[in-house]
């Protein structure tokens, strides 16, 4: 018996490790693109010029207000000071003394006012200047210089993906999970945390992607329509060779298996009963040995049970042998291609 590392090979897609949608916070019309599609940015790259003329008009008629309200407050604050003073005389009424002050309680108001809309129109007026809110890889621009960008709509100039690392999303049935974890815990991953599993990925090519992931294992739930996990694996991606929405097959151990006996599937025989091999026994003859073989292991079933070390299986011609037959072992011969 040996240890023998039970795989799991399942389809999956790739997909950004942060996406996010560089969209317009103002209405104009853009300037310029100042990217070059598929280049590399960082946090405040500038990506796109919108006109800023018409927000720069707004900014400049919100500081004429303000400047207004700042006098009418001075003037009503000058006002009220001097009416706190000759109410006590009794050269003005308490009417007229109440007055003056509610009138400098308004007159701040609509300066703080005035303020506030100053400062959304210079913010407006940054936010022609579309810069990038993360690191990543630029995507195609979905406006051209000339177009019309509105706010109201949130129109969606280009998006920005981080591809390193990147993630590939699978499913697996809800009981290998089950299993998955059991074979953890149970110590038949020989101690290896479940979030440090390693995992593998084969390329639409067939090619091994020269880099090994591991398995995220937070934020997954059972799809009740399909009964599957969905899960995420993640890989460093440092060539930008993944991209996003890549089709692949994630390659990954379930378990290892100890003292286990790996057959060709070609070798078991499978009827009602259960499952069986031929053994070769003393001077040849031939035995059915009852074993089990629950566990499917790409092209071979793992035995647990029923045979033991040193025990001779057949492999080939399975369907013509019977038990009590005599046979001898052949040494595999190299084949030419055209045998093949």
């Amino acid at each position: 018996g040996t240890q023998v590392p039970v795989t799991a090979n399942l389809p999956g897609r790739m997909e950004a490790y942060l996406q996010a949608e560089v969209r317009a916070r103002v209405t104009g019309i853009i300037q310029e693109r100042c990217y070059q599609e598929g280049q590399t940015v960082r946090p405040g790259d500038l990506l796109f010029k919108i006109d800023p003329a018409p927000l720069q008009a707004v900014l400049d008629e919100c500081k004429a207000t303000v400047a207004r309200a700042k006098a009418v407050l001075a003037d009503a604050e000058d006002k009220a000071a001097r009416y706190s003073s000759l109410v006590a005389k009794g050269a003005v009424s308490v009417r007229e003394h109440k007055q003056a002050m509610a009138e400098e309680d308004r007159a701040r108001a609509e300066y703080a006012a005035a303020a506030a809309s100053l400062e959304q129109a210079r913010l407006n007026l940054e936010y022609t200047r579309v810069e990038a809110p993360i690191s990543g890889r630029v995507r195609r621009a979905l406006v051209t210089e000339g177009a019309f960008a509105n706010q109201n709509e949130f129109t969606h100039l280009t998006t920005i993906e981080q591809i390193d690392p990147i993630y590939v999303r699978f499913c697996q049935p809800a009981s290998q999970y089950s299993s998955l974890r059991r074979a953890v815990v149970s110590g038949l991953w020989k101690g290896v945390p479940l979030g440090e599993i390693k995992v593998r990925l084969l390329l639409s090519n067939g090619e091994e992607y020269p880099h090994s992931g591991k398995i995220i294992f937070s934020d997954m739930a059972v799809d009740p329509n399909t009964d599957t996990i969905e899960m995420r694996a993640q890989f460093p991606n440092p060539d930008y060779e993944l991209l996003p929405g890549a089709y692949v097959r994630v390659v990954f151990e379930k378990a290892v298996r100890d003292n286990v006996f790996a057959i060709p599937r070609d070798a078991v025989i499978r009827t009602a009963q259960g499952a069986s091999v031929f053994v070769v026994g003393p001077e040849g003859v031939l035995e059915m040995r009852p074993v089990k073989a629950d566990t499917l292991n790409g092209r071979e079933w793992l035995v647990s049970e029923g045979l033991k070390d040193g025990d001779k299986v057949a492999v080939s011609h399975i369907m013509s042998l019977r038990p009590g037959m005599k046979v001898r072992s052949a040494a595999p011969q190299p084949q030419s291609n055209a045998q093949q």
